[in-house]
Parts: structure tokens; sequence; C-alpha cells
């Protein structure tokens, strides 16, 4: 027995000393908490930073997804459409479908909501490795309490980890003119400057659109599934192109893609609003496919006025 309450007593103490290093070192090196980085419960940093921003929020609409529903969905547009300041924006970059489905079936044993949104295209339906996340953990976490909060950084944490992390969490929260901005607006939406962004050539021209995966399109059919039972109400925006992109593309798999994706969403009578059907003008992207926040704007705009007709 007093080996056992000595083991204990090594290891919280041991815990205790190591978050506290952590700490002091953050404090050391940025002055402040303000930027302090998010537990490491999956293998994304920014999908940790969303999940530590959303961590305790309930909502009755929500937007998960890529950044082509992190950046391109305008939270104040969706705000005026719902009539409610109880939205949030769950998406981070990378996610694929597969990732959505179980991002949204973590949040929804928190707190179910009214309508979900997501904003996405043929690139996401590409082969991508699925983030390492255990799915129970994830419930967990977007419910826990703040005072378990160092929990989880004992657990998942490491020095060379959390240095790196610093400085990406710097980087990433002074600005919204480079690609990799998490700087959010109240709701987790990430805007993206018109002026003085850092447009990556490589980005703006790349046309390829890649294979897709059909474990894709059987996650989407489970969303819309899920969804459909839960009664939520499942409002799919295609997120556009750049017209100067668009018009390079003559390939048959991106109109299989918005019918194949539509006649999944429409099978369980939710919305699909393909915003392909029109053309968007290069001045409101910083690439091919993500808007700047004058150009999310004017997207969320067109697919509620689509919606609404």
């Amino acid at each position: 027995m007093n080996s056992f309450i000595k083991k204990v007593f090594i290891f919280s103490f041991s815990s205790a000393f190591l978050l506290s290093l952590f700490i002091y070192i953050y404090i050391y090196f940025m002055g402040n908490l303000n930027y302090l980085p998010p537990p490491s419960i999956t293998d994304s940093y920014s999908y940790n930073d969303k999940l530590y921003f959303c961590r305790g929020k309930k909502a009755e609409y929500v937007c998960i997804g890529s950044s082509l529903s992190l950046n391109n969905i305008d939270s104040k547009t969706c705000i005026q459409q719902f009539h409610s300041n109880s939205y949030l924006n769950l998406s981070s970059w990378g996610l694929n479908i597969m990732d959505v489905h179980m991002l949204l079936k973590s949040y929804t044993s928190f707190s179910k909501p009214q309508k979900l949104v997501i904003s996405s295209n043929i690139i996401d339906f590409r082969s991508k490795v699925p983030k390492k996340v255990d799915s129970q953990e994830l419930g967990e976490f977007i419910s826990t309490p703040a005072s378990f909060i160092p929990f989880y950084y004992i657990k998942h944490s490491t020095l060379r980890g959390f240095l790196d992390d610093i400085k990406n969490t710097k980087m990433n929260k002074e600005s919204n003119s480079t690609y990799e901005s998490l700087l959010y607006d109240p709701y987790g939406a990430s805007p993206l400057n018109k002026e003085g962004f850092k447009i990556n050539t490589s980005r703006w021209n790349d046309s390829t659109i890649g294979t897709t995966e059909n474990i894709e399109y059987a996650y989407l059919d489970s969303i819309s599934s899920f969804c459909k039972k839960n009664n939520i109400q499942l409002l799919f925006f295609q997120s556009p192109m750049r017209e100067g992109l668009f018009k390079k593309i003559s390939s048959p798999s991106l109109s299989n893609h918005t019918k194949r994706t539509a006649s999944i969403i429409q099978k369980y009578n939710h919305v699909y609003i393909n915003s392909l059907e029109t053309t968007w003008n290069d001045s409101l992207f910083v690439d091919g496919t993500h808007l700047n926040s004058i150009g999310a704007k004017v997207y969320t705009e067109y697919c509620f006025r689509k919606m609404n007709e």
C-alpha cells in the first residue's frame, strides 16, 4: 500500500512539475498567456487549436469542414440568416469528410445543433490521411471543464512539441494576411484579408483536381443520414473556384463530383447549393479555392439567397 501511494505521489509530482515547466518556458519566451498553445490531442495543430477554441461552447447553428469552411463562410451573414448569435465554426485545415463525420458526432453528444453548414468542394474528397484522434477522447475534450485542461497537456504534450507550438501560435494568431492564419472572429471563422495578403503563386495557379475516394462519399452519406435522424438540417454549399482557374479546368471529374454530392444530400431532403453554377471573380480569392473576407461574404450571401428562393 505504501509503495502504491509513493508511486501515485511521484507521478502527481512529476506531472505537476512538467506542466509548470511548460508554462514557465512559455511565459519566458512570450511574456504572457495570450498565445498559449493548445493541448496536442490530435496530430493537426489547426485541429487542436480549433478544439481548444470551441471547448465548452454550445451552439444551435454550427459550421464544420476544412479550410473551405473555416475561411469561406462569413459568420455575420450566418447569424443574420439564422437570427441568432448561437453560432460556432468548428472547421480547421485539411479535415476530410471522414473527419467531419467524427467531429459532428462528438460535438452533438455535447450539444445538438438545429442546422449544420458544410462548405466543401472536390479537394475535400481526395485521398487524405484522416486525423489521428481518439473519438471518445475527442467528445470528452469538447465538453471538459477548464479545470481538467492541464490533464490533456500532461498526457499529450512534449517539451519539443510545446516549443514548436509556441512559435506556430504566435505566428498564426497575429495576422489574417497568411494562409496559415488562425486569427478567429468571435464565432471561430478565420476571414482572410484582401489587402496585403501574401499570395503564393503556386497555390494561385494550382489546377490539380486529383482522384476522389469513394469512402469520402460514403461518409457524406453517413453525415446526411445522421443529420436526418437527429433532426439537424444540413446545408451543403459547393464552394467556388476563381474564374481564371475554373476556365482552365476541363475535367469530367468536377461535374461528376457535383452531381454525386447533390444526389447524396438531396436523398435526405437536405439543402444543396452549387456555387459553380455562376462565375467568381479572381479579386475575391487568395488562391484557386480560398476566398478573402470580401469573397466569403459574397459567397455566403449567395448561398443563403439561393436557399431562400
